[in-house]
Formats: structure tokens, sequence, C-alpha cells
């Protein structure tokens, strides 16, 4: 009978913590995209720069590629046009190949790193594009988003 009520302690305490809330996920990182200019001719290249501010009270480590850009150190650029379409990939786009390091940025500290849109997508028709870069922290759980750039393509 003991080991019954033992149980019943066990599975009623077990129901209590899987009914508590889950603590709230942080996001110890924001992103800013800048794309400069905002308009540009068909067929130019479409650059920016993406910049990782820690805004948390401790240090955190992020995943860098050595070459600086923004693709392989693991984040997705976003292009969509007005029609919310995604253009087509280039294959430079599926193939990531770098070499990675990691950097510690303490509280407040920013880093950058660079955003080549055009060696990502096929920009072929002259529009209105927005562009957004994502990543997934904290072993995946967390989507961290920055902000949304709209630029202009014209003919």
């Amino acid at each position: 009978m003991k080991s019954l009520s033992t149980w019943v302690y066990l599975t009623v305490i077990a129901s209590i913590v899987a009914a508590a809330p889950a603590q709230p996920a942080t996001k110890d990182v924001s992103y800013r995209l800048e794309i400069q200019p905002s308009t540009v001719k068909l067929g130019a290249a479409i650059l920016g720069k993406l910049v990782a501010t820690n805004t948390s009270n401790h240090n955190i480590d992020l995943y860098v590629d050595t070459s600086g850009y923004a693709h392989p150190s693991g984040y997705t650029v976003y292009v969509r046009d007005a029609q919310g379409k995604a253009p087509g990939f280039k294959p430079s786009a599926l193939v990531v190949i770098g070499s990675s390091a990691s950097k510690t940025l303490t509280p407040g500290e920013a880093t950058e790193f660079k955003v080549d849109v055009t060696n990502l997508y096929h920009i072929d028709k002259p529009g209105s594009y927005s562009i957004q870069v994502q990543k997934r922290n904290g072993k995946g759980k967390i989507l961290v988003e920055s902000n949304t750039v709209t630029m202009t393509v014209t003919p």
C-alpha cells in the first residue's frame, strides 16, 4: 500500500510540474539589417550588413564564419516581392562552405556580418522587395528576427 501512495504522490507532483508555465525564452541578441542604397538598378549588387548586438547582461558566444558573411554563419536571408513571393535561389545559396569560429560578445557589444542578397537570390524583375534575416538561437528553440528592410529595384 505504501508503494501505491508513493506512486500517487509522484504522479501528482509530476502533473503539477508539467502544468507549471515554462520559463520564458530570452533573446540574448538583437539583429539590425541595413541595405544601402534602398533603390538599385536591375542587375546591380544588393549588399548590406547585419549588426548583431548582445542585449543580455552576460557574455554570449556567436558562431561566425571567417568570411564575415551572414549566410554561412547560420543566418537565413529572406527576400519577398510585393506579392509575398520569393525569387528563385541561386546555387550558391544552397551550398554553405566556410570555416567557423566562435566570437564572444560582452553585454552591449556588437559585431557585423556582410549580407549579399544578389549572391543568394535571382532578382530578375523590377519592383519592391522586402528583406529580413533570421536565426535560431538557444539550440534552435528561439527564433530571432531582424528588422525588415524594403528596397526597390528599377529597370
